[in-house]
């Protein structure tokens, strides 16, 4: 990568409500791009009723190949690998490397003696060598589509300066039937996606980036027909946000960039606006 990539830091991911005190996401870590002879991939639990749809515990590990590879069970909310790694920046703290062809990802409860007591789920997938792919875990784990229990390709390539890539899914459970949401930026103070179903997944689009001025990301409800889409943010419906700040690095770095691949999801109970299973939004690292 260029040697004028920002450095970045991850301080804060919290999950609360929309009537708290919002999530704030910090990251300033550089980027290495993966060995082109692997596949990559990521987990992410974003199933608030995981053990209801499954009758299983919804406390997990992850087996590929029948190898265990999470380190700790994880669980709603959580993610494996479950962090950016500022020490080491390396694609690998942010993927688990894989060798390509047809894979199984196995789900399984731990037991008392061994960490595959309950199994929960697999799917066997065609992982590309080169290619990076998410398993966003869902309520429809089960389902027999990808599109509805998530897994996808993430096919992204490094953004240009002064910009970051960003793609947006619609993962919430329970929504009102027939709604859609919008991802609302304050910083631009427009919506800069709109009209996503439940399970909806976007193209990753390079979103320009100002330094010194931090921006909130906000999920609204679909702005009825014949309604402005410059309506203000104060008269639409809110239902989740996220604070999202980066900054420079401390290196020689003060100006740069942001130069990083995120992904926001929409997710909990839709009808919930408090607890630990409440609607929210959510946000990763690539």
């Amino acid at each position: 990568m260029k040697k004028n990539i920002v450095m970045m830091a991850l301080t804060t991911i919290a999950l609360i409500s929309i009537n708290s005190c919002k999530r704030e996401f910090r990251i300033k870590t550089p980027y290495v791009d993966g060995d082109s002879s692997k596949a990559y991939l990521k987990v992410v639990d974003a199933a608030p009723f995981f053990r209801q749809s499954t009758g299983k515990p919804d406390t997990f590990n992850i087996f590929l190949n029948n190898t265990k590879v999470s380190g700790t069970p994880i669980s709603y909310n959580g993610q494996f690998p479950q962090f950016v790694n500022n020490i080491s920046p390396n694609i690998t703290t942010t993927y688990i490397a894989v060798q390509p062809g047809l894979t199984q990802i196995k789900l399984s409860a731990p037991g008392k003696v061994t960490p595959d007591s309950i199994p929960i789920t697999n799917l066997t997938e065609n992982l590309i060598a080169g290619r990076k792919y998410t398993f966003l875990i869902t309520d429809s784990l089960n389902s027999p589509r990808d599109s509805s229990r998530i897994f996808i390709q993430d096919p992204y390539i490094a953004p240009l300066e002064g910009y970051v890539n960003l793609r947006f899914i619609n993962a919430v459970y329970n929504d009102t039937l027939g709604k859609t949401v919008d991802l609302f930026s304050y910083a631009k103070n427009t919506t800069i996606l709109t009209k996503f179903k439940p399970g909806n997944v976007s193209a990753f689009q390079l979103i320009g980036y100002n330094i010194q001025t931090p921006d909130t990301f906000y999920v609204t409800r679909t702005l009825g027909i014949g309604v402005p889409a410059t309506t203000p943010l104060s008269q639409r419906l809110i239902l989740a946000k996220l604070a999202f700040t980066l900054s420079s690095g401390t290196s020689g770095n003060a100006g740069g960039a942001p130069q990083r691949t995120y992904t926001l999801f929409y997710k909990g109970d839709g009808n919930l606006t408090s607890g630990v299973k409440a609607r929210s939004l959510g946000i990763y690292a690539h």
